[in-house]
């Protein structure tokens, strides 16, 4: 097909078809009533509007240029907007000098990155967002000397949803 200079390309965009209909994307009955978006075929990049289910699950979105719905182009999108209902977990040794080494513990997929906060009990508010660091993978070794401290610790799964926060206050073994 030949394409003049500043004509767009007319492609129909399915969407909110169940993962396991990949073949409904080359049947051209299938668009009848489709979304049609004029796409500029010199542009690097199209963008196509796509509504994705706030639910959890993945979603198959077809876009054709109609008559040519033999060559669809498929795109599966995997759709999170659920954080985990557990908060994280913490795994708490006793060392022999007294202190305590600290772990805040990954649960993938749904705590696969970690926010910590800890210090005194008195001053340590784990309701304060603010105040989070990111958790490096690296154990906290806290001090006999430092003990009692609050430690807190928010999980979030792959697509970036919060956890609830956990809370404990290390005492010393």
């Amino acid at each position: 097909m030949e394409i003049l200079p500043g004509a767009g390309v007319e492609v129909a965009v399915l969407q909110g078809l169940p993962i396991g209909d990949g073949r409904t994307c080359t049947d051209p009955a299938a668009y009848a009533d489709a979304d049609v978006v004029a796409v500029d075929p010199s542009a690097d990049t199209a963008q196509l509007p796509v509504s994705l289910p706030g639910t959890h699950g993945f979603s198959l979105v077809c876009a054709a240029v109609p008559g040519k719905e033999d060559a669809a182009a498929r795109f599966v999108f995997s759709s999170d907007g659920v954080g985990s209902a557990t908060a994280p977990r913490l795994a708490v040794s006793g060392l022999g000098d007294g202190g305590v080494m600290v772990d805040p513990l990954f649960e993938i997929p749904d705590i696969a990155n970690l926010h910590v906060l800890y210090g005194p009990p008195a001053s340590t508010d784990c309701a304060d967002r603010d105040a989070y660091f990111p958790y490096r993978r690296q154990s906290f070794f806290i001090e006999a000397e430092e003990l009692p401290v609050r430690f807190c610790a928010v999980g979030f799964n792959m697509a970036g949803n919060e956890s609830p926060v956990s809370e404990q206050v290390l005492e010393k073994p």
